[in-house]
């Protein structure tokens, strides 16, 4: 419109609004918000086929003659004229304000359903992608382990230096280590066992452990039901007690409260049960359904020796002991025990190590990486948006350049843009939390097995919090760019340049090429890194193993002890199943072993040649 019309029509309403007694800021809001409906309706006139200049006489007459704004002031001076601004005023002016730019954001957006829907969708994509990643590596990295004084408890475990490798402990070097030590409150062991369930509806085999009764003082969990393992438990003949996971009870035994104190057959042999673990006790993973104590001096595979390294070790510090000072005493006592028993234990080493660590060690790298790799996916989707709000600015500039001639300062305006963006990114931040959680339930059904506490992932508070921070930082971060941009050049330029063209300038066309080299940039190096990691993986099966399993079918059989007490037992039953499984049908050759090759499970058992 021309500079001695938006003189005119200003002079005609800044008057009427002295009489209102409003504040200058004030005063500049309602300015700049019937600017904005005489900008609307001068659109309007424009788009049914009337010339720009026939527009704006058109839309000040209406302004003027047609008493539109006579329509305007009346609702503001029965609102403003009684209550003049007052010293109290701030704070319900700065909510008036904020309301009155969600509103013009909001109508503004309405009015383009198409770019505020791409805008939307893209949004959603990012910040979904992020917040259901997030509240994986929230549950499984982030969250304290359920355990009092969690940051105290550790895993130890023996080394061997030629080859550097971890193994774990022999009983008797963890029964040497419990009498020794002084650093931890308690030590305990613990090594996974298969049971078969019998005698109560049909035979089931679940995964538990065998473990000494002090794991359960180190860990400071009490049973819900019923009590703990005993020292003395530790003894043969006093260690057929059983201790059940919460999951268990509920589903084998229907959560009965009376089970305390009931027999269960397991593995052939009675058990009494002496208590039921909480719900929320996962030792050392959620698959692990029952315990039973560990009878170290009555052990009928002879798993006693000092070169057989079976047990798996946890301990609780002692308050005021640094975990230095631990490993300065497992280093003394390592050197005690190679001085003592050479033939087994030369080159002996202990280290510790925390058991959040332990935990989720396998899998903080991975995690940690989706996390960073959905990131980039967000900053392509905001940067895609900021592309679209600089194109969807160099529309604007005669709003603009209109609403700077009427008196708006450009932090208004700013403001004003500012607002927009962060009502596109809270619309994207709720469709995002709509698709995380619909995506959460997929990613957990698609995971692998071994990430701890995977089962508990959920859209809580710390994740929402995290989704609204991410939104407001990226919100404001990237809106700054396309709102900075569309207000830094003054009133008369920006003028000139809308009725020059409708096309982006120079500027909005520098500063648009530029993200989209960032989005293609950032494209390339998540391209870059699925395509290595594909092919990592594509190398990793090709790999000759010297092994061909094609058409090899492998299971787990766990013999009884109560049928099969003694090792020769054990041998006659595998030796009958192989006979019997060698005259099936299609069987070319049958074999058994303790543990099968390339499962990473037999590196730390060693073995003692005859003589």
């Amino acid at each position: 419109m021309p500079d001695p019309a938006r003189r005119d029509w200003a002079q005609n309403v800044r008057p009427r609004l002295s009489s209102l007694r409003l504040s200058p800021t004030r005063e500049n809001e309602i300015v700049e918000e019937l600017s904005q409906h005489l900008e609307d309706r001068w659109r309007e006139l424009v788009g049914g086929g009337a010339s720009e200049d026939e527009a704006t006489r058109l839309a000040l007459a209406e302004f003027r003659e047609g008493n539109l704004l006579a329509q305007y002031m009346e609702p503001l001076r029965q609102s403003h004229a009684p209550a003049p601004i007052t010293p109290g005023a701030p704070a319900g002016h700065a909510l008036r304000h904020i309301w009155q730019d969600l509103r013009h954001a909001t109508r503004t957006l309405r009015k383009q359903p198409a770019f505020t829907l791409a805008a939307v969708l893209t949004l959603a994509l990012g910040i979904g992608a992020n917040t259901a990643i997030f509240s994986i590596v929230n549950t499984v990295l982030l969250q304290p382990l359920p355990y009092p004084d969690s940051s105290r408890l550790f895993v130890v475990y023996e080394q061997r230096p030629a080859p550097a490798l971890r193994v774990r402990f022999s009983a008797e070097n963890f029964l040497d280590l419990q009498r020794e030590q002084r650093a931890f409150e308690a030590l305990g062991g613990y090594i996974g066992s298969g049971f078969t369930l019998t005698g109560r509806g049909e035979a089931e085999f679940v995964m538990g452990q065998t473990i000494s009764a002090e794991l359960l003082d180190v860990l400071d969990v009490q049973p819900m039901l019923g009590r703990r393992f005993r020292a003395d438990e530790n003894e043969g003949g006093r260690d057929h007690v059983m201790l059940l996971s919460h999951g268990l009870w509920q589903r084998r035994y229907g959560g009965d409260p009376g089970i305390v104190g009931q027999t269960i057959t397991a593995n052939g042999k009675p058990y009494t049960v002496i208590g039921v673990m909480p719900a929320a006790f996962e030792f050392p993973h959620e698959r692990y359904q029952l315990w039973v104590p560990f009878a170290f001096r009555n052990n009928t595979l002879g798993m006693v020796n000092r070169g057989t390294h079976f047990l798996q070790v946890a301990g609780r510090l002692r308050a005021g002991t640094s975990p230095q000072q631990a490993q300065a005493e497992l280093t003394t006592i390592a050197r005690r025990l190679e001085a003592a028993y050479p033939e087994n234990d030369a080159h002996l080493t202990m280290g510790m190590t925390s058991l959040v660590e332990e935990t989720v060690g396998n899998v903080r790298t991975a995690l940690l990486l989706v996390l960073s790799a959905v990131g980039f996916v967000l900053l392509i989707a905001c940067a895609n948006v900021t592309n679209l709000l600089l194109a969807r600015a160099s529309t604007r500039q005669r709003e603009i350049a209109v609403r700077t001639t009427l008196g708006a300062s450009r932090a208004r305006l700013v403001w004003q843009l500012l607002t927009e963006t962060l009502v596109l990114y809270v619309a994207g931040a709720c469709a995002g939390v709509v698709l995380a959680s619909w995506g959460l339930h997929t990613l957990i059904a698609l995971s692998p097995g071994d990430i701890p506490r995977l089962d508990r992932t959920h859209l809580d508070l710390t994740t929402l919090a995290f989704t609204l921070g991410l939104t407001l930082v990226t919100g404001i971060g990237f809106g700054l760019v396309p709102a900075l941009h569309s207000t830094y050049r003054v009133p008369a330029e920006q003028l000139k340049a809308a009725a020059r063209s409708a096309t982006a300038g120079r500027a909005t066309r520098r500063a648009r090429a530029a993200l989209v080299a960032a989005e293609v940039a950032l494209s390339l190096m998540l391209m870059v890194g699925a395509a290595l990691a594909a092919r990592s993986l594509l190398q990793l099966q090709r790999v000759d193993t010297g092994l061909d399993a094609d058409g090899v079918l492998t299971f787990n059989v766990v013999p009884p002890e109560a049928s099969y007490a003694d090792g020769e037992s054990v041998r006659r039953f595998h030796r009958e199943v192989m006979e019997r499984l060698s005259t099936q049908s299609g069987a070319i050759a049958v074999g058994a072993t303790s543990h099968l090759p390339l499962s990473g499970q037999n590196v730390e058992n060693g073995f003692t040649p005859e003589g």
